[in-house]
């Protein structure tokens, strides 16, 4: 195990990008994005799980993994960014009855910091974080933890 939640979620695996491996013992539902500027990394305050944490959501019906990465961060930022770099595959195994499912980690740099964010039901802010200063709400640890091997691309 890499790194674990205090809802039991954990992530036990990363496999990047043009490393063989096998994705077989679950789906791949869902993507994530890190996005940096300047050396901060960007992350939205999720109103329904009270915590900070990466950019992305569930792939819809007809949708790519990379597609629904840039859907959800416009949707949950107001950055649109595309297209956007795969870094690799995160395994994780969630809930109590410890299903696997691995997300899709996708990466970008931008110039400007700025974003056409409005507070919808999901998200209610967005932040450009230093991965030091402590943010006002706990970040989520294992967006943390998948955020900062994207730093080192």
């Amino acid at each position: 195990m890499l790194v674990e939640d205090d809802a039991g979620n954990a992530l036990t695996a990363f496999y990047p990008v043009g490393n063989e491996v096998s994705l077989t013992d679950g789906p791949t539902p869902f993507a994530l994005v890190a996005v940096w500027c300047e050396g901060r990394l960007l992350l939205v305050f999720n109103r329904l799980r009270g915590h900070w944490e990466l950019p992305g959501g569930m792939v819809d019906p007809g949708e790519s993994l990379q597609q629904a990465a840039v859907r959800e961060l416009e949707e949950e930022s107001g950055l649109h960014v595309a297209p956007l770099v795969l870094v690799g595959y995160a395994r994780f195994m969630l809930g109590v009855e410890c299903r696997v499912e691995y997300g899709g980690l996708y990466t970008a740099t931008v110039l400007s910091p700025h974003t056409s964010f409005t507070p919808n039901e999901e998200i209610s802010a967005i932040t450009w974080w230093d991965c030091v200063t402590p943010l006002k709400g706990r970040v989520h640890p294992i967006d943390a933890y998948l955020g900062a091997l994207t730093r080192l691309k």
